[in-house]
């Protein structure tokens, strides 16, 4: 009865589907979401297994589309790229804090530029390659060392006084 019912009275039955759907859009969504969280592993493992098992397969299709569609994904990528490059930029720069350290560090290499403050050699172990300048406080522009690559790098990775008490 299952299957000859259905496809005797197909156009009805799916008729009632979307209505109900249409009629209970925020059930459906909440029913679908649980779905998928109950076979999120399920799903995961049988998608493992099927690229273990077919990954030959699944490389070569992939190059024959990008071989054959290969202009309009290099544009696409352009154009994602370009966008979200935009994205980034906008975010980093209207964050207050950001803005604060992009402009310290912009008055500090235009003041290096022009010859009046001089990167001379790391504070810490005295090497004259690779410096950098680092501040320590951006509220203080005045207030930086002169470090070489690896102690500045050291310097952003070692915990902060308050961070340790707290």
């Amino acid at each position: 009865m299952g299957k000859e019912y259905y496809i005797k009275n197909k156009e009805r039955i799916l008729s009632q589907r979307k209505e109900y759907r249409d009629k209970n859009k925020e059930k459906v969504k909440e029913c679908k979401r649980l779905s998928r969280l109950k076979h999120l592993e399920e799903n995961k493992q049988r998608d493992k297994d099927y690229y273990q098992n077919n990954s030959e397969k699944i490389k070569k299709r992939a190059t024959k589309y990008y071989d054959k569609n290969k202009e309009q994904i290099l544009k696409k990528h352009k154009e994602n790229r370009k966008e979200l490059s935009e994205k980034a930029i906008k975010r980093y720069h209207t964050n207050p804090e950001r803005r604060k350290k992009t402009i310290m560090r912009s008055a500090l290499n235009k003041e290096f530029q022009r010859g009046n403050v001089k990167k001379e050699k790391c504070e810490i172990c005295g090497t004259t390659e690779n410096l950098e300048f680092h501040h320590e406080d951006y509220n203080n522009p005045k207030k930086y060392k002169v470090l070489c690559k690896k102690h500045h790098l050291e310097e952003h990775n070692k915990p902060k006084m308050e961070n340790i008490f707290s």
